[in-house]
């Protein structure tokens, strides 16, 4: 229960924010920011591209079983053009993507989303949710209109066992 509440919670915020706006005017240097969230592990443990670029040492969580499901979320000032998930090994199923507009391309261990937003406006931010099948690696890139580019480290989402995850 606690975790299908996070989940409704983190769609309401962010579908505040998935509503196209006019596109800014200016320069735009920052890279979108990207948070990954396992909602399935003890306290829906997330990860996110403002740690920095390098994996902590903790970048891995702890599911109770498969498939578990997952949530990853990119946003941008300037607007969000695309996001790319991976897993490896495993597949991405049950795929679900604010805004719906948004156009989505689904290759078993691949997720690209690319956002349609009407001409002279921007999309600020994107989140899907998916289900993994297993034991998995998880990558997420996003990439903003006005080409800055971040990835966010590997995250290892696994089985309960004796390695320290996130929030244990």
């Amino acid at each position: 229960m606690y975790c299908k509440s996070l989940l409704i919670l983190i769609v309401v915020a962010l579908m505040s924010s998935c509503v196209p706006r006019a596109a800014p005017t200016g320069d735009d240097d920052t890279v979108p920011n990207i948070v990954l969230t396992i909602l399935n592990s003890a306290g829906a443990q997330s990860f996110s591209t403002d740690e920095g670029e390098t994996a902590p040492d903790d970048a891995c969580a702890e599911v109770q079983s498969f498939p578990t499901t997952l949530s990853v979320a990119a946003s941008d000032e300037g607007g969000v053009r695309s996001i790319r998930v991976r897993v490896f090994p495993g597949r991405i199923s049950r795929v679900s993507v604010a805004p719906a507009t948004a156009e989505i391309t689904l290759d078993s261990e691949y997720l690209d989303i690319s956002t349609n937003p009407p001409a002279g406006t921007i999309q600020p931010s994107v989140v899907t949710t998916f289900d993994v099948n297993e034991s998995t690696a998880v990558v997420a890139s996003a990439l903003d209109e006005a080409g800055n580019a971040s990835s966010l480290f590997q995250v290892d989402v696994r089985a309960q066992g004796p390695v320290l995850c996130r929030g244990e």
